[in-house]
């Protein structure tokens, strides 16, 4: 059909249409169970048994295979989630060596030389590098996995770093390197491997053991690359003069905490492998390599630091705070581009971490299970997948994948991402991140500005006033309503508590101030929008209708187990008709966890759930509210930087193949309302049209 003549007998028909209704209901499902799974195996078991409905981060081949072959849907994208090898850079062990496990004997003010210097170090990189990982990695993981070489992914865009030097496999080199800094090899070196003779430091003893740990739970992803590893160094390196390897493999738990114990408490082990997520934005280059945070339970578990003026240390605070420690500030976003490019590439060349493969974020949906958003960095485990998934033809509920148990449904405490898995669908925040570009969209806010803030009478030399405008006619899971006084409790309970969880906010909140309900002045010392995203992402985590008992209780707060607590019992109120005191203003109303079934019902957050008058969901006009500004996926069908003529034909090429495969992104099912028809094809001419008039 000529291309012309589909635009104007759209254009024709629309004429005659009805305006389109503002948003069908979110989500899509009225019930959701989250069935805790644990591991792969239990996962595959289920999945062939009819159980779950969905698979989350599938790491076996295999397994992707035969899901296919049984009509499953594969969701596969690069993900934020990296394997991570920390050496040990400390001159000397920290004073925790030793604290929770006698590790080898160490103790505090332990050498840990040869490992604190930085041409060892890389001379490792180079012997596991390049086709060296690449061999591993496809044999392991096949196409799931891909080996990387810098902390900053693929899938953080414009952040990685294009244009630096990243080596392969060269033993050669690493040799080299290794002479060149004062190591001595008695014996005879060739083709990447010594042998008859030992090898001694620039100090003239001969290179000690290095254990190389990994978790021994993860025998089949962290702990093979580990092994192969350990076992490529002593290839190299051959033999001690005791006649055994310089590089020991060692398995430890990490489910009993032994190997997260010594990784991040005592901090006394050499190199420790295991599995980082990662977020959107690059300010973890600070969080795992700067000073300030190697400290017990911080995350600069290698314990590197580079303090020369102007060094790595200056460049992650820069990246930090936006802003230099000699008070200079970073205003473009180019210049803090190029920032980010640097640190990665100092980084790389003193590795104090050996970074192996980068995730295929792979999920898996059972046969006519539709609607879930891909999302770069982050697969489809978002929040968009949960509040639009469902069935192709029928049925109200749904059984989502958690991938393992939670440790806790606490907001202050939650510490994996399983417990995430679980809390993200009841709560939300200022802020939502759009799934495709990243964009961050007004979600709990309607607005907000941010401007430098200074008190010398309080000691606050550089910091920021952030302004939040929360948008009207949000409620809490329990009726009430959501306003600015409720962001002014999170952030007073967070900072009160010092929870943890929430460091960023324990360690710059000043203070806040209501300039009307809907209206918040947040006075932090620290700047940079690093900090502005943590706190747009906390300011709606505990309401106070529940919590504020617990202020100046942290012990309190920490045992309470406010999804065992019934709301009404708790509170002294009635009607909520067994609703717990695990509330939100997500879309979606926690109901029960089965610990003994090891499953999590949820139940769609709309008007009347649970009990008469309850508001429901905030959010459910957002879509009409907000596409058309901020240039969202529905109007950008082809994915590119514009909203152009292009899109119109990639929508009609996209619904053509959707009848003749069954298969189409959930930003085509452009009505909302859970089934994607032929008047999803006239609402995108609608809102087609309407874009190009305005």
């Amino acid at each position: 059909m000529n291309k012309k003549f589909i635009i104007v007998l759209a254009s024709v028909l629309l004429i005659a249409m009805l305006p389109l209704n503002a948003f069908a209901s979110l989500p899509h499902m009225n019930d959701m169970y989250s069935v805790i799974c644990g591991d792969e195996t239990i996962m595959m078991t289920k999945a062939r048994g009819g159980e779950i409905d969905n698979l989350m981060d599938i790491r076996m081949p295999s397994n992707v295979e035969e899901l296919e072959g049984l009509g499953w849907s594969i969701s596969a994208n690069p993900a934020y989630s990296i394997h991570i090898s920390n050496i040990n850079c400390r001159p000397y062990y920290p004073e925790t060596a030793g604290e929770l496990h006698d590790y080898h004997g160490r103790k505090p003010g332990d050498s840990n030389y040869p490992l604190n210097l930085s041409e060892f170090r890389f001379a490792l990189k180079l012997i596991i590098s390049g086709s060296q990982m690449k061999s591993w990695v496809s044999e392991i993981f096949s196409w799931t996995q891909i080996p990387l070489d810098t902390v900053i992914t693929p899938a953080h865009g414009y952040w990685y770093n294009t244009k630096m030097t990243v080596y392969g496999y060269e033993p050669d080199l690493a040799y080299n390197l290794l002479i060149t800094h004062g190591w001595t090899y008695t014996g005879t070196y060739s083709d990447g491997h010594c042998s008859g003779g030992y090898w001694y430091t620039p100090q003239g003893t001969e290179l000690r053991h290095v254990y190389v740990a990994c978790c021994i739970e993860a025998q089949h992803s962290t702990a093979a690359i580990s092994m192969r590893e350990c076992a490529a160094w002593n290839y190299f390196f051959g033999k001690n003069s005791e006649g055994e390897d310089y590089f020991v493999d060692e398995s430890l738990s990490w489910t009993f905490n032994d190997l997260m114990d010594i990784t991040f408490n005592d901090r006394d082990f050499d190199i420790s492998s295991h599995g980082w997520s990662l977020g959107k934005n690059p300010d973890f280059l600070y969080d795992f390599f700067h000073p300030d945070v190697d400290v017990a339970w911080g995350d600069n578990a290698p314990g590197f630091s580079d303090p020369t003026p102007g060094g790595i240390d200056d460049m992650e605070y820069a990246v930090k705070n936006w802003r230099w420690p000699n008070g200079t500030y970073i205003t473009e976003l180019s210049d803090m581009i190029d920032l980010v490019w640097d640190v990665q590439e100092a980084l790389y060349y003193v590795e104090p971490f050996m970074l192996t493969y980068c995730s295929i974020y792979v999920n898996a949906y059972a046969p006519d299970v539709a609607g879930w958003s891909e999302s770069l960095g982050y697969g489809s485990d978002i929040s968009w997948t949960y509040n639009y998934i469902g069935w192709a033809a029928s049925g109200t509920s749904i059984r989502m994948c958690v991938s393992s148990d939670p440790k806790t449904l606490n907001p202050g405490w939650v510490s994996t991402v399983y417990d995430h898995q679980i809390l993200d669908r009841i709560e939300d925040g200022l802020w939502e991140v759009e799934p495709v570009n990243h964009v961050d969209l007004m979600w709990a806010s309607s607005d907000w500005s941010m401007t430098p803030w200074s008190d010398e009478g309080i000691g606050v030399e550089y910091g920021q006033k952030v302004t939040f405008t929360i948008r009207e006619g949000i409620y809490w899971q329990d009726g009430q309503v959501f306003d600015a006084n409720d962001v002014k409790f999170a952030y007073d309970f967070i900072a009160n508590l010092s929870l943890a969880q929430y460091a960023d906010i324990v360690t710059t909140y000043v203070y806040s101030d209501i300039v009307n309900p809907y209206t918040i002045d947040v006075y932090m010392n620290c700047t940079g929008l690093w900090y502005t995203y943590t706190y747009a992402g906390a300011g709606a985590l505990f309401p106070p209708q529940i919590w504020a008992g617990f202020m100046g209780n942290a012990a309190g707060a920490e045992a309470f187990k406010p999804w065992e607590e019934n709301y009404d019992t708790f509170t002294g109120s009635s009607g909520h008709n067994g609703l717990t005191c695990l509330i939100g203003i997500g879309a979606w109303i926690f109901v029960e966890w089965d610990k003994t079934a090891k499953v999590v019902h949820l139940i769609a957050n709309r008007p009347d759930a649970m009990w008469t008058g309850n508001p429901g969901w905030f959010a459910e006009n957002w879509y009409t509210e907000l596409a058309p500004y901020n240039n969202l996926p529905p109007g950008n069908t082809d994915w590119d930087s514009d909203v152009d003529q292009y899109d119109f034909w990639a929508f009609c090429a996209a619904f053509i193949d959707y009848y003749s495969k069954g298969s189409m992104n959930i930003w085509d099912d452009f009505d909302c309302n859970g089934v994607i028809n032929q008047y999803d094809f006239w609402a995108f001419c609608d809102y087609f049209i309407n874009y190009w008039a305005a």
